[in-house]
């Protein structure tokens, strides 16, 4: 039976989310009780402000050397110059350009004209010091129709690349970040699989021959589940298809997302193995390493100590991130998918299925909030499938499908004093930086503890940012510092506590930029764009928060590099037994890491010496006397003080939810 099967294959994962759910929960789920708004964050025991801290304390940890910070824009969102350089239109200009769609009127035409003003932009990655810089390439600037090349939008996206490396800033590339154009869409767009799969693989062999030689680290698609979902099920993004005909023309909310989804994975797929033809030694793309994005808001149990609430929040993570993530480590889709679905969703052949396997050299994952999730044991409607349907899908009588019987609600709580964060000012965003945790332990439990996640997307929409408000205040974004603050301590833990490979933290945005269906009305960059005075940048505070936090960071990588060569070179120097030691105390701290703080590496190794030293009999004290009081103080004076919509008819399906 059904229900009995997918009850099956929910409870083991039931019982692993349980266990990443704890790692989460251990300090950092909730913001204990310091005045987020503020900017305060509970360090040491107390709460202070995020910016006179600067670094989580779990930064300075030894194993969290390397960790790599970067700001992340798209295209669309950004670039502006839609009719210039040879681009072709983008369902996205057709969709904002459709009366009603996007309520404010406003459109991506000019954005934050990114395309004339890149160097501007550029100058303030450089400033932030930050080491990656996620973008996107706009698919209808390279081909204008999808097939044929463009050469002048080539030439705009190798300046853009030439910039960056000449900065020393890696860019980290989207091939597909929603902008499909809008000739492909004519002709079925991703809902024909054999016309989209072959033409977005020669799209993306042809950007790996081109940027290859610049470009290392690439991404075929940013949140599938965003694109496919929202687009094609409630209809509210580009190229808005539903069943909801108040809203949509066409389409159909309950058959074409999965349809979709299947053509987009396997699209994946063969462009993975364009790039794996071009990677290998004299490759046009030589060690170039591909991903995909992906979304998710941690589900967590509405009630923790119920089982079903446990299986209800499973079900959540592999229907919405699974489904996506699955395939590409292990070559098919979650079981409790493929049960719930059952020919909604089309099957992999044998080949799909082998292309699919291991197509990911790293895991991206972008996660903003958490909802809760509950079993719910009723009369079903469609409403109650979440991501699977709309309230205008019909279930065709399948009562007893267990699909029907989850309901998440938006978060707003599990019980009086059980939040799920705090709240935002969007409606859907809450900061729940423990979610982030948790699901970083998930993806571990789930893919291997040594899959590489990078956090690549993560970010806030300030509470004080309206155009209304004096600037001085929109610019003191101490809500946004408390925010990254957590986030990035969360994911630091992630590593450094429970040993998840987490390389890097991408922030959203570097830019405030076009929000897709909320237009210019939310704000999330670290710069504010000023939309009715001639598009200025303007830093905000978060912005020089970020600059402190890498040049802490730097000044600790390079610190420990000159403590641990200047300890190599005595040892060189001497045949003593005390430099025998230190010799040793020299390699245990090279296995460290090299980013360790220089406090940690000059207390590591007087500690490690003094052992070996008595150890080897010799006296005590002896070899660490080496050490200069310069060293100590030089150790000492250097320690430092991962989307969603506000749809309302998402929220009028859940409101009362129980």
């Amino acid at each position: 039976m059904l229900s009995v099967g997918l009850f099956a294959a929910l409870s083991a994962g039931g019982d692993a989310l349980r266990s990443a759910w704890r790692a989460g929960l251990a300090e950092s789920w909730q913001v204990h009780g310091c005045d987020f708004a503020s900017g305060l964050v509970f360090v040491d025991g107390r709460c202070q402000r995020a910016a006179d801290v600067v670094s989580p304390p779990e930064l300075l940890d030894a194993s969290a050397a390397g960790f790599a910070f970067g700001v992340a824009t798209s295209a669309y969102q950004v670039e502006g110059g839609v009719r210039e350089g040879g681009r072709g239109p983008s369902i996205w200009d057709t969709f904002s350009h459709t009366p009603g769609r996007i309520p404010s009127g406003d459109t991506g035409d000019v954005a934050c004209d990114h395309f004339h003003r890149f160097e501007e932009d550029f100058a303030l990655l450089a400033a932030l010091g930050v080491s990656t810089y996620r973008m996107s390439i706009a698919w209808p600037r390279v081909m204008p129709d999808g097939r044929a090349i463009n050469r002048e939008g080539l030439r705009f996206y190798h300046a853009l690349f030439d910039r960056l490396l000449e900065l020393g800033i890696e860019p980290l590339v989207t091939l597909y970040h929603w902008d499909l154009p809008q000739a492909l869409e004519d002709e079925g767009g991703w809902r024909n699989k054999s016309m989209i799969v072959p033409a977005f693989s020669r799209y993306a062999a042809a950007m790996f021959t081109e940027f290859g030689p610049k470009v290392k680290v690439w991404t075929t698609f940013n949140e599938p589940a965003t694109f496919v979902f929202i687009a094609s099920d409630l209809g509210i993004h580009a190229p808005g298809r539903c069943s909801h005909r108040e809203i949509c023309a066409e389409g159909d909310s309950l058959r074409e997302p999965l349809l979709i989804a299947h053509s987009v994975l396997v699209a994946h797929a063969h462009a993975v193995a364009a790039l794996r033809e071009q990677s290998g030694a004299g490759g046009t793309c030589e060690r170039c390493r591909v991903g995909m994005v992906n979304c998710i808001k941690l589900a967590a149990p509405m009630n923790a100590s119920r089982d079903a609430d446990w299986q209800a929040a499973q079900w959540r993570m592999e229907s919405e991130l699974g489904i996506w993530t699955d395939p590409l480590y292990f070559g098919d889709y979650p079981r409790s998918v493929v049960l719930a679905s059952g020919d909604l969703l089309p099957p992999f052949s044998a080949e799909e299925r082998s292309l699919l396997k291991g197509s990911a050299d790293y895991f991206g994952l972008n996660l903003y909030t958490a909802q809760f999730a509950a079993a719910r044991f009723s009369r079903p409607n469609a409403a109650d499938m979440g991501v699977m349907a709309t309230s205008s899908a019909e279930l065709n009588g399948e009562e007893g499908d267990l699909i029907a019987q989850w309901r998440e609600t938006t978060g707003a709580a599990a019980g009086p004093r059980e939040p799920v964060g705090e709240p935002g000012p969007t409606g859907w965003l809450f900061a729940a930086p423990g979610a982030l945790r948790t699901t970083l332990n998930w993806v571990a439990q789930r893919y291997g503890q040594r899959t590489e996640v990078i956090v690549t997307e993560a970010g806030w929409a300030g509470m004080r940012e309206s155009s209304e408000l004096p600037l001085r205040i929109a610019l003191d974004d101490q809500d946004r510092i408390a925010f990254l603050f957590e986030y990035v301590r969360a994911a630091v833990q992630a590593r450094v506590v429970d040993g998840v490979n987490v390389s890097g933290f991408v922030i959203w945005s570097l830019l405030d930029n076009f929000e897709w269906n909320n237009g210019f009305g939310q704000r999330f960059g670290l710069v504010r764009v000023q939309y009715d005075d001639g598009l200025r940048r303007l830093p905000k505070a978060s912005f020089s928060w970020l600059q402190r936090l890498i040049s802490n960071a730097t000044a600790q990588h390079t610190g420990a590099r000159a403590l641990l060569r200047r300890t190599a070179q005595r040892a060189d120097q001497s045949t003593s037994a005390q430099a025998r030691t230190l010799r040793a105390s020299t390699a245990m701290l090279g296995a460290l890491a090299l980013g360790t703080t220089v406090a940690a590496a000059a207390l590591s190794v007087r500690r490690a010496a003094r052992r070996r030293a008595v150890a080897m009999g010799v006296a005590d004290g002896v070899g660490v006397a080496e050490w200069s009081d310069g060293d100590e103080q030089l150790a000492r004076g250097l320690l430092p003080m991962c989307d969603g919509t506000d749809d309302p008819l998402e929220r009028m399906r859940h409101s009362g939810a129980d």
